[in-house]
């Protein structure tokens, strides 16, 4: 992804939907790229972190785990990591949301799991973009809803370089 599109495109969603009760997350994927944990541990101190499999069976993964991050500024270090390395389109996702921390994180754990079909329960990788760009195009606008959260907005960039996903409060989403 062309990190300029992206950024730029990102600071326009923001400008528009960011307000004083929105706080800033990031879903990480840090199996996306080996770096991470050592990362996470050296910002532990300036950022709210937390692994999604916290209090899970799958807890002693951390160097695989999704993460919740409350971004802090768009100043950050950590803001300017996730926007500016080009490679970043599949790291995972920023969020806005109105929920606390730990209520956010309370509900991004409860959808690491989905049923299939047959009724047979499987792990759910809805923090992967790539993953989460294909349950948004084939689901419909209540499954997203339940996925994302009533009030929590999303913006994931796309393998296309020129475009993202942005999901709406209402489930719609829109790639632009």
């Amino acid at each position: 992804m062309k990190t300029s599109n992206m950024k730029q495109s990102l600071h326009l969603w923001l400008d528009q939907h960011q307000n004083e009760k929105r706080k800033l997350y990031y879903i990480l994927d840090s199996a996306a790229d080996e770096q991470f944990p050592d990362q996470l541990e050296q910002l532990k101190d300036t950022e709210a972190i937390s692994s999604l499999f916290v209090g899970t069976p799958q807890e002693s993964l951390t160097d695989v785990a999704p993460y919740l991050i409350m971004l802090t500024s768009r100043e950050s270090a950590l803001f300017e990591l996730l926007t500016n390395d080009a490679k970043n389109k599949n790291w995972g996702f920023f969020i806005l949301s109105e929920q606390p921390f730990y209520e956010l994180l309370k509900h991004c754990q409860s959808h690491l799991s989905a049923q299939l079909p047959n009724g047979e329960n499987t792990y759910f990788r809805y923090y992967d973009p790539r993953v989460l760009l294909h349950f948004c195009q084939s689901s419909n606008q209540q499954a997203i809803c339940e996925l994302k959260g009533a009030e929590n907005l999303w913006f994931i960039g796309t393998q296309n370089p020129a475009s993202s996903l942005t999901v709406l409060s209402d489930g719609h989403y829109e790639i632009t």
